[in-house]
């Protein structure tokens, strides 16, 4: 059993050194749970619609990135995001933009489905996390992770 023991270690030291960094710290905030999620959903699948849904991401990481940076853990993170969300406004965004939609924001313990960000696969279930939408929320949606702070590092559009 020593022998399975061994192998089994080398085998994930070897599959460890396949993940890019980032992969790895999406891997071991996942598997400790800590994790903060943003997903926004995009009005329809317009350019126009979509470059909006890219403008309100570009917003919340201009806006939050400091402070989730700061944070230590996933639960500091969120009561941040928390406190500061009732401070900005996507809509703001929205209308600088030239559009006139509903916006939505929920932070919560969003249901989510499952996701690739590049070779880590989160799977369907309840995370913390952000949720804008965007008009209907029809369009394609961007995710990213916020804590720790992944998204443009392992951004993968659909």
């Amino acid at each position: 059993s020593g022998f399975l023991l061994l192998s089994v270690l080398l085998s994930a030291s070897a599959w460890a050194d396949e993940y890019t960094s980032e992969e790895q710290r999406l891997l071991e905030a996942y598997h400790s749970g800590e994790l903060l999620r943003l997903h926004i959903l995009a009005d329809n699948d317009a350019p126009e619609a979509q470059q909006l849904k890219l403008a309100v991401r570009n917003a919340i990481l201009t806006r939050f990135a400091a402070e989730l940076n700061e944070a230590s853990t996933a639960d500091e993170a969120f009561a941040r995001l928390c406190s500061l969300l009732p401070q900005w406004s996507a809509a703001d965004t929205v209308q600088r933009a030239g559009f006139d939609l509903p916006v939505s924001a929920e932070a919560g313990v969003l249901s989510l489905p499952e996701k690739r960000y590049g070779q880590v696969v989160l799977p369907e279930g309840d995370y913390r996390g952000l949720r804008i939408t965007l008009g209907s929320g029809e369009g394609r949606n961007w995710w990213c992770i916020l804590f720790p702070q992944l998204c443009l590092a392992l951004a993968d559009e659909e």
